[in-house]
């Protein structure tokens, strides 16, 4: 029996320095076996308890293979024998981090004999007590049919194989046979592949067969389950009927024995916020049911008294069965508007008959007639303190800050719920079996009650803190760059373990990939040690002549770039900051308030010399957990991401590319917009940012916002701001609805608009704050159909007078619209509208911006030339205007002449010609022929 005991052991148990005797007068190794840990205490918790007496060799918690979660036992092994004797006198009984568990030391090699000692309890061997029969090999293909025996008429092996040739070849049907007596409840319906067995089992489970709920499996699965029963130890076993027992009960429904008990435990519980106060359990129940199998529903209650009577505290925990259902319940209930009446309402979906359907909803009147109104609940994950501190630990790794262990902080009353049944598990009995401990975390988290507010105060109030790590203030802990990316914390301890006693050495690792960032954190127990290996460090970097890493200013030379040479790792000096290869860049840690600071001005930094703006394309996005998030719908924002991926990916694409910073593109745009309503808008919503602003519903822009002073490239000059100048500048350069050239709006007779507009502004920080309250703004909608309405009315008043009959026609057609307006509101323009407004800063492209500048600066230019003569004195006007009219005169006498000069030629051309013919003649007659 020992040899059995000892040999279970050797998987987990590290090596010991020391051989061990297994007699009196034991010399011990250097190896603490510790046990009744906290199930919350890590490797890091450990090694840091037990290194105060000296130093530790390894340190680790036993976890389980699959879950990963903590057994509540460990393994300490010392550098010296000696101060692992001192641990285990110093040590025993002692609190870990301050909870009620008193851990228990013992040496590995002593197990043996005390275990020897104990009373022994048969070992439980599969092959001695119950002889499994040979595997089925048809298993794989054939189902198992449950619940005929309510089938009305009695189902036969005929009906049966009528109904499952339906779904695949069948090749035999037979009902189960116990003790040699065909069943009437259970039948095997055997398919010809294992492909058409698995499609049945789908379309046959849960199915309706002759009034009866079929049950349908696998025969394989159900072997399995079969056999995993003849391996548990009765104890288990009875566990686990306790916890079908009770899963059934609170289902209404069989457990499938197929499928293996599940390991309760907390990462299948949900919160459900904001409910009403009046709902009830069965409530609860009906509504969060057909999401999956449920453990257990609690309610916190007020006190009942004799003026108030007992309701719901307006929150709730439902604990699934599997976490897969608990997921299904977030994706279904959250957001929806819950009240009192569901239990009542899903009877009446079940209730038989007219006169049962009557009653139902008889009843399900009278509930909803007191109710309460329907109030929209948040559902989410419940979570411990020490889960949500585990979190916030990833998340300062994630920002490369020095991990600090638990501190106090302000809880809500879920949280202390949490913790409440987090410590009655921890008075359970420690290491039997995985399984056992499971089920044992269940058995005592079933004594949860989160209605004894005073008892959990009262235990929060006495519950000591645990102790914390070091603070980056002491200058203990370094900052390690360039790690690689397959180095171990081992590793890096190993490393600088020559400076002095290391606390701990981390890794910062990614939370969602997994994998090692590439730098990591290592703390010393004395800031000489760290002085130590930063003066080091200091060395290499000065005697290797490559760039000080520990310079934090960022370089305003130009013409300066970081350098690309490292050290090389074989030189001597180097050796000590070598790992895999690599050369380490190590510098002191700073505290969480200066890498703020640094992330803040680096951010800073990158925005001003960033030439393209691409800061803005985030501007105006719902990102998660943002206030704009919660005002969208799920399809509005993911419409907006969308559209931030496809303007990040043009950026990437085209260089010539920018993002304007006073140019602003207004999606979504009602049809009937046009651009005087559109600047109208945009002023509004200046003025509209100012009052809420001074009202304190909105935050002000920031101080680095406000001193950005960048102006719209295209400003006339007599937009300029001048002293004393009336009335004074449009904050709107320009506002421009996008329009159709093939198709003709009948009211306004322009083309119609596309839905989409720009608008310039004169400024950076106007463009921002017309953004940022026009952008989601369910208001707008209501404003513009307001200014329709009254641009209609003017544009009425101005045709009353017309005379064509086009004019007469749009007339008619606005008197139309103002009617329907009035009566009908949002119906009448239903069709125009295109959802909340979109708004964003404009991606523009370089040289259509030059153009359209080029074009302006002559347009302009034009301009002033015109002015200027139109504003010339009145005497230069009067001998312009002489000398124009004398050379008018001149050139009319010069063309005259020119014109008798002409005919005259011309004349003697004509007289000449007439000679020249007669001479020819007359010598034709007196030559001879």
């Amino acid at each position: 029996m020992a040899d059995g005991k000892q040999t279970t052991m050797d998987n987990v148990a590290p090596p010991s320095s020391t051989a061990s005797v297994g007699a009196a007068g034991i010399k011990h190794g250097s190896t603490i076996f510790v046990t009744r840990l906290p199930y919350t205490v890590t490797n890091t918790d450990l090694s840091t308890f037990f290194s105060d007496v000296g130093p530790l060799r390894r340190a680790f918690v036993v976890t389980d293979r699959e879950t990963k979660k903590s057994k509540g036992v460990g393994y300490v092994t010392y550098a010296d024998a000696e101060d692992a004797k001192n641990a285990l006198d110093k040590f025993q009984g002692a609190s870990i981090d301050g909870s009620r568990r008193h851990i228990q030391l013992e040496w590995p090699d002593a197990r043996t004999s005390t275990d020897g000692a104990r009373e022994s309890k048969p070992k439980v061997r599969t092959s001695s007590l119950v002889k499994l029969g040979d595997r089925d090999s048809n298993a794989m293909r054939t189902i198992v049919i449950s619940g005929l025996s309510r089938c009305s008429p009695q189902a036969d092996t005929k009906s049966i194989y009528k109904r499952a040739r339906k779904l695949g070849d069948v090749d035999n049907v037979a009902f189960a046979e116990k003790n040699g007596v065909p069943s009437t409840d259970v039948a095997y319906v055997q398919f010809r592949t294992p492909n058409h067995a698995m499609a049945a089992v789908g379309k046959l489970h849960a199915h309706q067969f002759k009034g009866a709920q079929l049950s349908v499996e696998l025969k394989k699965r159900l072997d399995g389950a079969m056999r995993r029963e003849q391996h548990m130890r009765p104890e288990k076993l009875e566990k686990e009927k306790m916890l079908k027992e009770r899963i059934e009960e609170f289902n209404g429904s069989a457990w499938d024995t197929a499928h293996q008990m599940p390991s309760m435990n907390r990462d299948s519980r949900l919160i459900v916020r904001n409910l009403p106060f009046d709902i009830s359990l069965d409530d609860l129940r009906a509504i969060f049911l057909p999401y999956g199998a449920i453990y257990d529903i609690t309610m916190p209650t007020s006190q009942k008294s004799e003026s108030s009577p007992e309701r719901g505290r307006g929150f709730a925990f439902i604990w699934y069965v599997s976490r897969t259902g608990a997921s299904r319940a977030i994706d279904a209930i959250n957001g929806l508007s819950l009240r009192h009446g569901a239990a009542e309402q899903a009877l009446l979906k079940k209730a038989a008959g007219k006169k049962g359907r009557d009653a139902a909803k008889e009843q399900l009147d009278k509930v909803r007639k007191n109710a309460q109104p329907a109030r929209p609940v948040a559902v989410d994950w419940s979570l411990s303190q020490k889960d949500y501190l585990a979190i916030e630990k990833e998340a300062d790794d994630a920002a490369q800050l020095e991990p600090k262990g638990s501190k106090t902080r302000k809880r809500s009353r879920e949280d202390e719920d949490e913790d409440e049944g987090e410590e009655e598990k921890e008075d359970e009995e420690d290491h039997e079996s995985d399984d056992e401990e499971d089920h044992d975390e269940n058995d005592s988290s079933d004594g949860d009650d989160l209605s004894k507010d005073g008892q959990e105060d009262a235990s929060e109030a006495d519950k000591p803190q645990k102790p914390t790590m070091a603070s980056t203030d002491t200058g203990t802990i370094l900052f390690v760059r360039n790690l690689p990316y397959q180095a171990t914390e081992e590793e890096l301890k190993e490393l600088f373990r020559r400076f002095g006693p290391l606390r701990y050495a981390r890794i910062a690792m990614d939370p969602q990939t997994k994998r090692s960032r590439g730098t990591g954190f290592v703390c010393f127990w004395k800031r000489e040690s760290a002085d130590s290996a930063l003066h080091s460090a200091d060395i290499v970097y000065r005697e290797t002549a490559v760039s000080d890493p520990i310079s934090k200013i960022p370089q305003t030379n130009p013409f300066s770039t970081p350098s690309v040479l490292t050290a090389d790792p074989s030189a001597p000096l180097v050796s000590n900051f070598t790992l895999h290869g690599r050369v380490l860049n190590v510098v002191r840690a700073v505290t969480r308030e200066t890498a703020t600071e640094l992330e803040t001005a680096s951010r800073k930094t990158r925005e001003k010399n960033d030439n393209r703006n691409t800061w803005l394309l985030r501007e105006g996005v719902p990102f998660p957990n943002t206030p704009l998030m919660k005002m969208l719908s799920e399809k509005e924002t993911e419409k907006r991401q969308q559209a931030f991926s496809i303007r990040r990916a043009q950026l990437g694409a085209n260089p010539s590319l920018h993002v304007s910073k006073t140019r602003l593109a207004v999606h979504q745009l009602p049809l009937f917009v046009t651009d005087k309503m559109l600047k109208r808008l945009a002023l509004h919503a200046l003025r509209a940012f100012t009052d809420q602003v001074r009202s304190g519903v909105r935050a002000d822009l920031t101080k680095d916002e406000k001193e950005d002073h960048s102006q719209s490239p295209n400003i006339k000059p007599s937009q300029l701001n001048a002293p004393g100048k009336r009335p004074p500048p449009s904050l709107v350069i320009q506002s421009k609805v996008v329009r159709q050239n093939e198709r003709v709006d009948p009211i306004s007779g322009q083309g119609r608009s596309r839905g989409y507009g720009f608008l310039e502004m004169r400024t950076f920080v106007h463009a921002l704050k017309a953004l940022r309250w026009m952008n989601g703004n369910k208001d707008v909608i209501g404003l513009l159909m307001q200014w329709y309405q009254e641009d209609l009315i003017a544009q009425v008043a101005a045709l009353k007078n017309a005379n064509t009959s086009e004019d007469q026609t749009r007339m008619k057609r606005m008197t139309s619209t103002i009617q329907d307006l009035e009566q009908e509101g949002v119906k009448a323009v239903k069709s125009e509208l295109r959802g909340m407004l979109r708004v964003e800063f404009s991606i523009e492209n370089i040289t259509t911006v030059r153009k359209r500048t080029l074009r302006q600066q002559q347009a302009r230019e034009k301009s002033v030339a015109k002015r200027q003569r139109t504003d010339a004195p009145d005497n230069d006007a009067a001998s312009d205007e002489k000398e124009d009219r004398h050379k008018r005169i001149t050139d009319t006498k010069a063309r005259v002449k020119a014109v008798q000069n002409a005919d005259q030629e011309s004349k003697s051309r004509l007289l000449g010609s007439l000679i020249g013919k007669k001479r020819n003649e007359r010598k034709r007659k007196h030559t001879p022929t």
